[in-house]
């Protein structure tokens, strides 16, 4: 019943057109701004929706904990190891996956740090992650994703990723860090592939990533991609006005891609 009117019933219809008003001031679905608030809760080994990708689909964060039992040395103190992803995700309906190397780290004895990087690689109908790390290191990975079983949602105007600039936070100098999302489309053959990013006034980049898709089978890498196997990187640079994705053998199989920018501005 309502407060305000005991003989009104409240069903799921006015629950709905009720959310449904106020979504646009909340910047989310209600689980949704939940989530983004309840940090204890974000990273968390259950999937939770954090937001909204540029397409509009819901975005999903979970987050795993693998220990690498054996790894290969790879040189400079770099070790490759691999661990199965399909024990964590159904990637039956996975669409977009990214990972962010700032929430993923390894611990050593009393040594904390960072993991050196990620690739996703398919084999047979198993996807297996391959982890830079030592063996025997215990590492937490946070994975961002939408899926191909959902479809677009509204939540108003402030989605989490936006081919519109817009505010995110604030720099330790006190300016407003910015966040755009560039469609930077197919991976080039073994060549620089440039992009206008269309930001004025650019000034300091605070973070950057990217992540492409292979339209044949859904695999996901990460851009910059740091693989052992030179011919399979991929590497990103940001100039005032440009994005340059270098490639160093053919990758038109990977038929989108974007990349994330959150930085300063020379004006506010």
């Amino acid at each position: 019943m309502s407060l305000t009117n005991p003989n009104t019933v409240v069903t799921e219809q006015r629950l709905n057109e009720f959310y449904k008003g106020i979504l646009p001031y909340l910047g989310g679905m209600p689980e949704m701004v939940a989530n983004k608030f309840s940090k204890g809760d974000l990273y968390s080994t259950d999937e939770k929706m954090i937001g909204q990708w540029v397409d509009g689909k819901p975005l999903y964060q979970k987050t795993i904990e693998v220990n690498v039992t054996t790894s290969t040395n790879q040189g400079a103190n770099i070790y490759t190891g691999e661990i199965s992803l399909s024990t964590f995700f159904d990637f039956s309906t996975i669409d977009n996956m990214f990972f962010d190397i700032e929430h993923s780290f390894y611990v050593l004895g009393n040594v904390r740090g960072f993991v050196y990087g990620w690739v996703v690689k398919e084999a047979s109908t198993v996807l297996i992650g391959t982890l830079y790390a030592r063996s025997n290191v215990p590492s937490k990975l946070t994975f961002q994703y939408t899926k191909t079983t959902d479809t677009a949602i509204s939540i108003g105007s402030d989605t989490d990723y936006s081919t519109e600039e817009k505010i995110v936070g604030t720099w330790i100098d006190g300016k407003p860090i910015y966040q755009k999302t560039i469609d930077c489309g197919g991976l080039p053959n073994n060549s620089t592939k440039e992009i206008a990013h269309g930001i004025s006034n650019l000034d300091f980049i605070v973070h950057s990533f990217g992540i492409t898709k292979r339209t044949s089978d859904g695999l996901c890498e990460q851009i910059p991609s740091p693989n052992t196997n030179d011919s399979f990187a991929s590497e990103l640079s940001i100039t005032p006005s440009v994005i340059y994705i270098t490639t160093h053998s053919d990758r038109t199989s990977f038929t989108k891609s974007y990349v994330t920018i959150q930085y300063t501005k020379t004006t506010t």
